[in-house]
């Protein structure tokens, strides 16, 4: 049986362009996002063979748009971001670092 870690790929995502690209890594797409402009609607889901999660997003504040993150603490204290070890896995940590 396949490690389930292995199978994670992220995807990046604009909403404005439709624009998609999938990365094998949660720094390649970190780097997308931290990249592209909040006016074309960014965002990053995490795929895996169980489904998905969105782990950055933009967000509409009054009439400005924002790139947004989950704290440390909020990935941190989710299950699926710790290993077995306890330990953080480090693919989260780039997003919120």
């Amino acid at each position: 049986m396949a490690d389930p870690d292995t199978q994670i790929k992220f995807s990046f995502s604009e909403g404005r362009s439709g624009r998609t690209v999938q990365f094998a890594t949660a720094q390649e797409a970190a780097r997308e996002f931290a990249d592209a402009d909040p006016a074309d609607i960014p965002s990053v889901s995490e795929l895996n063979g169980a489904g998905a999660r969105r782990v950055a997003q933009t967000v509409a504040i009054n009439d400005a748009r924002e790139k947004s993150v989950p704290s440390l603490e909020s990935v941190l204290s989710d299950p699926a971001n710790v290993g077995q070890d306890g330990v953080a896995k480090n693919s989260y940590i780039l997003f919120v670092s």
